[in-house]
């Protein structure tokens, strides 16, 4: 099984390449691939709000960037890490960008789509910041919505990492899910 992971690596705090190492060796040790896609500000642009992809060509955005090849991999994926820096409690500006523009959580796939973990890293997130993190992650996720409780998503999970021994225990949940996912 490939495991795509979305990384903005932006923060160096050297949480960052310990938990690349780590992921990755979990996902080996199960003989499964990891990708990893490094992205930057120019790899994928903020939502222009125009609803092109909705009335004119359904799917197809009008900004020209890694988005389409994202989806794709996405598609091709049985696991989707995304690895962001939490920065005032949030996710980062480019993880964002990718959220807006459909790259996880999209309701009614849920059978067909990967298992999905969201990971916010850095050594000094606060508490508060750490439930704030959780709390967008949900709120923007549709877990949270009490309105419209129909449309909630439950596929992804979210963790915040703030020091190594962290990463020990989100490395036991991607093992545990994907062995789930194996039988």
């Amino acid at each position: 099984m490939n495991v795509l992971c979305v990384a903005d690596p932006d923060l160096k705090d050297g949480l960052y390449p310990v938990l690349i190492e780590k992921i990755g060796g979990t996902v080996n040790e199960l003989c499964h691939q990891l990708e990893i896609m490094e992205l930057d500000k120019s790899s994928v642009l903020p939502c222009r709000g125009c609803f092109f992809c909705f009335t004119k060509h359904p799917g197809i955005c009008v900004c020209r960037d890694l988005m389409p090849e994202l989806k794709q991999k996405v598609r091709c994926c049985g696991m989707l890490i995304i690895l962001t820096p939490v920065l005032f409690g949030c996710f980062s500006s480019i993880i964002k960008n990718t959220i807006d523009r459909g790259l996880i959580g999209q309701v009614g796939l849920k059978e067909k789509y990967p298992i999905q973990l969201l990971i916010g890293y850095g050594y000094d997130i606060s508490d508060e910041e750490k439930s704030t993190f959780i709390d967008i992650t949900r709120l923007h996720m549709g877990q949270a919505d009490i309105v419209h409780s129909e449309f909630k998503n439950d596929s992804i999970e979210s963790f915040v990492v703030r020091r190594e021994t962290d990463i020990d225990d989100i490395c036991r949940r991607i093992k545990k899910s994907l062995m789930e996912r194996i039988q």
